[in-house]
């Protein structure tokens, strides 16, 4: 933390990078230590590969995300929420550029790929870890860096619902709502709107629901014709898994979404005891116990397949 706190001291402009398809912790998280760095007379910029679901647009109404190929070399960058070097997609070429890299994460899986690395695994997410990075920056946490970090925050917990839910993560929510945070117009943006397209893929969804092992596994599959039929981008899939894992029978939830050339995105979530981080990792992913994903490529039924399997042994373990 110290190397990283004098890295930003030293400097005046940066690159921050969010993974893609990126989510509350990731836009949160990065918007934050932006603001902060833009209130210290620095240079900033924002990059992703992917444009933010359209429910967090409200957040970065006052600022631009840049494509990777659109941004300039910063002599550092720091990568935000990125559990590791792929999950930047091609925004990596441009991170790699820099002199001096910055990770700061809250992945267990994460292999310390910068030249400085702050990782907490034991961080509900990587918005209470730049709270920590602020406080120490002597930056004062006004209304709207508090908005982006109870965003971060809440969005990576499920609304103080999950199991990384700690006390400190809601102490730093009454903070933040003592600041005069819009808790209310948060939770309805963030959790509860959703547009009509997406309503309609969620629907099909779960018609594609399959079931397994007495129902305690759960899988939908959707395909590239299926996101253009509808009209609806990648992002619109980021919360079917939950969909998957909240049905009272079902310990192991996995998602699959095609992307393109026999390559597909795999989501998983467990609800109890099931470890899915560990079959993230053996395709070269990773994440949390609970929470974990991982891209592969071949043949989409003996991937389905593995799955499956891999998933029926942590069930007996």
């Amino acid at each position: 933390m110290n190397k990283i706190i004098n890295t930003i001291q030293q400097n005046n402009t940066f690159n921050l990078y969010m993974h893609v398809s990126p989510d509350g912790d990731t836009i949160g998280s990065a918007l934050a230590l932006h603001a902060s760095l833009l209130s210290m007379g620095k240079n900033s910029t924002l990059i992703c590969d992917d444009t933010p679901a359209k429910h967090y647009e409200f957040l970065y109404e006052k600022y631009s995300i840049v494509a990777p190929e659109k941004a300039q070399t910063a002599p550092v960058s720091i990568a935000i929420d990125c559990a590791d070097f792929k999950r930047m997609g091609r925004s990596r070429l441009q991170f790699e550029k820099s002199p001096t890299t910055i990770n700061i994460d809250h992945h267990f899986s994460n292999p310390s790929y910068a030249t400085y690395n702050y990782v907490e695994g034991h961080a509900s997410s990587t918005g209470e870890i730049i709270h920590e990075l602020l406080k120490q920056l002597v930056i004062t946490i006004n209304l709207e860096i508090a908005t982006y970090l109870y965003t971060a925050i809440s969005t990576d917990t499920g609304s103080f619902s999950y199991s990384n839910t700690t006390p400190k993560c809601h102490l730093l929510a009454c903070e933040f709502i003592e600041l005069g945070i819009d808790v209310a117009r948060l939770s309805s943006q963030l959790m509860n709107s959703r547009s009509l397209g997406k309503t309609r893929l969620l629907s099909l969804a779960i018609s594609k629901l399959e079931l397994f092992f007495d129902d305690k596994i759960g899988l939908i599959y959707i395909e590239q014709s299926d996101l253009a039929a509808l009209g609806v981008r990648p992002e619109d899939c980021e919360s079917i898994v939950d969909y998957i894992r909240d049905i009272d029978t079902v310990e192991i939830a996995i998602f699959i979404r095609e992307m393109n050339n026999n390559k597909y995105k795999i989501s998983m979530r467990s609800k109890l005891y099931a470890d899915v981080g560990s079959i993230a990792q053996v395709y070269g992913g990773g994440g949390h116990v609970r929470a974990a994903g991982c891209p592969i490529a071949g043949d989409f039924n003996e991937i389905k397949a593995d799955l499956i399997s891999s998933a029926e042994r942590l069930l007996h373990e």
